[in-house]
C-alpha cells in the first residue's frame, strides 16, 4: 500500500472508526473486534465429518441421507460467533460479512482444497422476502467468497413463494417444508458446485437445493455455511 493510500485510509478510519462486529464498541486498530471480544471467537478446532459438517462424535450421516457431497462451516452457531454473524444477518453490519467470508473461504480450502469447483451459487430469498428486506444477505456473502476463492458465482437457484420460514419448525416439518421449494435456472450440467448458505441447522434447505442441482445435472455439490448448529 502506497503512503498516499495509507494516509487516505487513516483519514477514513478517523472519520468512520471501525466497530467491533460482536458488541459494536470501537474496535482495535485494523481489527474486526474490540479488545474485550478479540480472541473470544475461534474457528472450529475439533475433527468434523466432511459429509454432514458435524463434529465427528455427533455425525448425522446415519440419521439423514443428504443429496450434497460434503459440508463444512468454520464456526458453531453459538457464543461470539453467533452474536457476530447475527449482527450481519439481522442488523446489516457489513463489517461482519468480510470476516465470515474470509474464514469460510479459508475453511473450504483446508477441507476441500483438492476439489476443482466450477461454480458458486447460494440459497436465495424469494421475491417476497427480498422486498421485505434491504438485500439478500446470503448473496452478498457468496459474492465475497467467490472473489476470495476466484470461482465464478451464478444466481442459479430461485426460491418459490409461500414457503414457511424454517426457524420454528420440527425436523420432519423442515424437510417437508422445503420439498420442491427451489428451482434451477442456470446450466449446471456436469459441474461441481459450491452451494453457500448462512447457517446449517438440520441441513434441510441445503439438501433441497442440492437435490434440485443434482436433478439438473450437477456432478457434485459441496456446501459451505458461516455457522453450523451444535445439535438439533
Amino acid at each position: 500500500m502506497s503512503s498516499i493510500s495509507k494516509l487516505f485510509k487513516s483519514f477514513i478510519d478517523a472519520l468512520f472508526p471501525q466497530r467491533c462486529i460482536a458488541c459494536n464498541q470501537l474496535s482495535e486498530f485494523d481489527s474486526y473486534f474490540c479488545k474485550d471480544c478479540a480472541g473470544k471467537i475461534t474457528p472450529v478446532q475439533h475433527k468434523i465429518c466432511r459429509k454432514c459438517g458435524r463434529d465427528e462424535k455427533a455425525c448425522e450421516c446415519n440419521r439423514f441421507i443428504y443429496h450434497f457431497d460434503g459440508l463444512v462451516a468454520p464456526f458453531l452457531n453459538s457464543g461470539q460467533a453467533k452474536e457476530s454473524f447475527y449482527s450481519y444477518k439481522f442488523n446489516s453490519n457489513l463489517s461482519a460479512v468480510d470476516y465470515f467470508a474470509e474464514n469460510m473461504a479459508l475453511f473450504f480450502k483446508e477441507n476441500f482444497g483438492d476439489i476443482k469447483i466450477d461454480m458458486i451459487c447460494y440459497v436465495p430469498l424469494s421475491k417476497k422476502q427480498l422486498k421485505e428486506r434491504d438485500f439478500d444477505k446470503c448473496e452478498l456473502l457468496s459474492q465475497r467468497v467467490s472473489k476470495l476463492l476466484n470461482i465464478p458465482m451464478e444466481k442459479a437457484i430461485l426460491k418459490n413463494e409461500n414457503i414457511l420460514t424454517q426457524h420454528n419448525l420440527s425436523i420432519d416439518t423442515r424437510f417437508e417444508n422445503v420439498r420442491n421449494a427451489y428451482r434451477i435456472v442456470k446450466n449446471v450440467k456436469g459441474k461441481k458446485i459450491l452451494l453457500i448458505d448462512d447457517i446449517k441447522t438440520t441441513g434441510a434447505t441445503l439438501d433441497s437445493c442440492a437435490k434440485e442441482l443434482k436433478f439438473a445435472g450437477a456432478k457434485e455439490v459441496y456446501c459451505l455455511t458461516a455457522l453450523s448448529g451444535e445439535k438439533y
